[in-house]
Parts: C-alpha cells; sequence; structure tokens
C-alpha cells in the first residue's frame, strides 16, 4: 500500500489520501482524493512529546495552534457531545474512551507506552481515528495504534507536533436507537447491521416499544416487540430497558425531541451521540395496510425507482454525512450528480421508490413529491430529514407488489396506491 501511495501521488502531483477495499483474495483502490490541508506543524518540541487527555472532559483546547489540522473537528465534537457525555457520566451510562493524542514523531517514538496505556485502559480492542476534515474515520486494531501513527507522520519533521482524536471503536451486537414517544413511552430501534448502517439508511431494523409502569416503583413495561422478539429479549432486558429509557428522559429534559444513539456491546448499552428534530414526532406503532410511517401526509407523482440507477450506499456511508450537513464533495460524484439532475429536470415531482432510505437522498428533497421505501428506520438521517421537510413518506415491504407495473403512485398517510 504504501508504495502504490507514493507512486500515485507522484503521478498526480499533489498529497492524496486514498481509499481502499480488501476482500480476502485482493486488494482494491476505489478512490483517489487530493489533500486540500497538510499538517501545519505551527508547533515544535525539541524533545519527545506525547500528552493524552479525555476529549469529553478535563480541561479543553481553546488555543488554534495546538490542536493543528485536527481543530475543526475536535470543536465538531466537542460542542455538540461533551454535555452529553458529561450527563452519561453522571448517569452511570457507558461510553466508550474518547481521547485527544498530542505528540510529535520523536515522541511516538520514544514514550509510546503513554499513549498506549492510556488507549488500551478500556476493555475494547480497536479505535477509530480523526486526523483532519479529509482523513476520518479511519478503524484500526489497539495492538496498530503506533504502526499507523509512525507511518503516518514518517515524512514529518520529527519535533513537529500533531493532534489526533482517538474513540473506542465499538461494534457491539446491535446498535439502536431510542426515541420518546407521547403518554411516557418508549421506541427503540434495532439492527445487528451496527449503528452507522441505521443512521446511513442500510439497515432493516427491530422495534421495541415499552412504557413506564403504572405502579409507583417507575419500572418499565413492553408493549410490543417485532417478530423477532425471543432474540431480542435474551439481549434486551427488563433492567437494560429501563437504564436506557431512564437516560433518554435525562437528555430530553435538555435537549427537547432528541433520538439517542446507541451500541449494544456484551449485553451493556453504551451512548454514542444523539441528534434532534425540530417538533415532536409520535408513532403510534402499528402497522396498519403494512406500511410503517416515517412522515405523515398526502402526495402523487409519477413513480421513480432508483435500483440501479447508483451506488447509494457506498456514497451514506461517506464520513462527510450525516444528520445536519452532507459535504460538497459528495455532489462532484459524476452518477449521483446525473441522478439529481435526473430529478430535478421530471416534469412532475416524483415518488421516489427504492429499497432504503439511504441518507444521500437529502440532496433530492426539494424536487420529490415523497418517498416509499422497502425497509429502513424511522428515525434514521434522512427520515428525520424528510419530516423536517414535511414530506409523505412509508416503509413498505410489498411497495413492489403495489406498483408492480404502475406508472404513477399515490400515497396516503398510511397507503400507497399505484396509478396508471
Amino acid at each position: 500500500m504504501s508504495r502504490t501511495t507514493h507512486l500515485l501521488r507522484e503521478a498526480f502531483g499533489y498529497e492524496i489520501d486514498v481509499e481502499w477495499a480488501w476482500d480476502e483474495l485482493q486488494l482494491y483502490i476505489l478512490q483517489v482524493r487530493p489533500v486540500t490541508t497538510q499538517a501545519s506543524g505551527t508547533i515544535h518540541s525539541s524533545e519527545p512529546f506525547v500528552e493524552v487527555r479525555n476529549l469529553y472532559s478535563g480541561r479543553f483546547i481553546d488555543n488554534e495552534e495546538d490542536l493543528g489540522d485536527c481543530g475543526e473537528i475536535y470543536r465538531l465534537y466537542v460542542k455538540k457531545r461533551a454535555p452529553a457525555y458529561i450527563l452519561a457520566a453522571k448517569h452511570g451510562v457507558a461510553t466508550g474512551l474518547s481521547l485527544v493524542l498530542q505528540f510529535n514523531r520523536g515522541g511516538v517514538e520514544s514514550r509510546f507506552h503513554a499513549i498506549d496505556e492510556a488507549v488500551k485502559s478500556s476493555p475494547i480492542d480497536r479505535v477509530i481515528l480523526d486526523l483532519d476534515r479529509n482523513i476520518r474515520q479511519t478503524i484500526i486494531p489497539k495492538d496498530r495504534l503506533d504502526e499507523f501513527l509512525l507511518h503516518t507522520y514518517e515524512r514529518c519533521d520529527s519535533a513537529a507536533r500533531h493532534t489526533v482524536i482517538c474513540r473506542d471503536f465499538i461494534a457491539g451486537d446491535y446498535g439502536f436507537i431510542s426515541q420518546l414517544l407521547p403518554g411516557r413511552r418508549l421506541l427503540l430501534e434495532i439492527s445487528s447491521q451496527g449503528l452507522m448502517d441505521i443512521n446511513r439508511g442500510l439497515a432493516d431494523c427491530s422495534e421495541i416499544i415499552c412504557r413506564k409502569s403504572a405502579a409507583s416503583d417507575g419500572g418499565v413495561e413492553i408493549e410490543s416487540f417485532s417478530e423477532d422478539s425471543d432474540e431480542l429479549a435474551g439481549h434486551f432486558t427488563i433492567a437494560t430497558i429501563a437504564s436506557i429509557f431512564a437516560f433518554t428522559e435525562a437528555m430530553n429534559a435538555s435537549f427537547p425531541n432528541v433520538k439517542l444513539e446507541w451500541v449494544l456491546h456484551r449485553k451493556e448499552p453504551f451512548f454514542i451521540d444523539y441528534s434532534t428534530e425540530s417538533a415532536g414526532w409520535d408513532y403510534p406503532g402499528e402497522d396498519r395496510s403494512q406500511c410503517r410511517i416515517i412522515s405523515r401526509g398526502v402526495a402523487q407523482g409519477p413513480v421513480f425507482r432508483l435500483e440501479g440507477k447508483n451506488d447509494l450506499s457506498r456514497l451514506s456511508i461517506s464520513p462527510g454525512v450525516s444528520v445536519n450537513r452532507i459535504d460538497d464533495m459528495l455532489a462532484s460524484n459524476e452518477q449521483l450528480f446525473a441522478l439529481i439532475q435526473e430529478i430535478k429536470h421530471m416534469e412532475a415531482k416524483p415518488v421516489i421508490v427504492a429499497r432504503r432510505p439511504y441518507a444521500v437522498l437529502s440532496y433530492v428533497l426539494e424536487d420529490v413529491a415523497g418517498f416509499v421505501f422497502e425497509g429502513g428506520s424511522l428515525l434514521c438521517h434522512l427520515a428525520i430529514l424528510i419530516r423536517e421537510a414535511g414530506l409523505p413518506a412509508l416503509i413498505c415491504r410489498q411497495v413492489e407488489e403495489v406498483l408492480a407495473g404502475k406508472k404513477t403512485a399515490i400515497i396516503s398517510h398510511d397507503m400507497i396506491i399505484g396509478g396508471d
């Protein structure tokens, strides 16, 4: 990889980062992008330097020069998540390790033990690293962290100081999202595919709906399970759900209409992040007409099927995608740009039919009448944006049967109808 990267850099004539894939038989290059910011090296330490701090608690870093090219990422994490992580600690909710690593190459070479001890103080065996706005969400085993840092900064001045955000990568057994519902109820959307796939619209989800017990002890009662209740019940015990419920309520007291993002690791829930909507959302938990309602409303338009149009799943997992922003670099993707233009130039706004609520579809919200998905999450990033935009949208497993041979589609609150 190193030799190929250096050859590519010489061929392009500028600094690059390279995305790779490995299928256990062959290594593939997926994408080559220019690195638009370089390690600044504005601060130098003549002696070997290493400093490790907690990302979300303790002394925050205000000096821009101390942060180098990691400054933008650091500020994004701390501004949003620090209050939530401090609240989680007060409630005894696990969050995993989140660190700021500051070092020069000399420090990594001679004092890596200080980083190693801090990183391995938790039992999670992998970390996710952010180096700057372009090099993000790099997942490596903790045992290879020294190798990664030395390789990454091998061509830098050994005295130049660098900053890296280092967090536990908790894959877990399930990813899930918790959302308060009216009447002291709680919705959990759960997937063994993981939290990222839920958020980016790629996962099929099971659900648990529970409510606070009428008894004075404040316990929790299960209102409904998905069809795979036996498997879920073995992992999500009443005590676990009660803890999730309590912290979801505590977060909503500070951040109204908040959805909490979690990973269940060895039956322990780890709080990861949260997202918000501008208004509350009432999901009844019913399954009328085989449809789940993402957003109520009525819409009509020509059917526009997305499958085969683009690699929407790959684009949706880009680090530049989140619930409140999509990196403008994605818009330069040739296939995505062509898809956007095709939708924009239709005579009437279409009803989009897709397998999943892919996050990258937020680019077309202004140009569609509504959405119908075969599967997916009610709480994923795109679902939140669809409700904010006031667009009708459903999850309907039978959508292809309903719309077989139909040119138009009508969404009416909790059902989809095909027309000529």
